[in-house]
């Protein structure tokens, strides 16, 4: 996936919006943030898509759908700061 590049598992809050993305594709990586304060903004843009791991248990998969992104280390920090802190959507270029 690159030099200096970190394969990175996200959850993207909207399963349907995974569903239609493929590996290759260049995808933009939204955060909101779920406590209704600052505002919704890019924390990764047009990074590949590796990977979509398909669903093997429904309950694991419950509050979104993973996608598995090429990142640099920098992107990797802002995505696991926003895993824990707003809802993440992906935007297909």
């Amino acid at each position: 996936w690159g030099d200096n590049l970190l394969a990175v598992p996200i959850r993207i809050a909207d399963p349907g919006a995974v569903s239609i993305a493929r590996p290759g594709q260049l995808v933009d990586l939204i955060a909101a943030p779920v406590n209704g304060q600052g505002t919704a903004g890019p924390i990764a843009t047009g990074v590949p898509v590796l990977a979509i791991p398909a669903h093997t248990d429904g309950a694991l998969h419950a509050d979104g759908a993973l996608l598995v992104v090429a990142v640099t280390e920098a992107q990797a920090t802002d995505l696991a700061e926003a895993a824990v802190t707003a809802r993440i959507s992906v935007a297909i270029r």
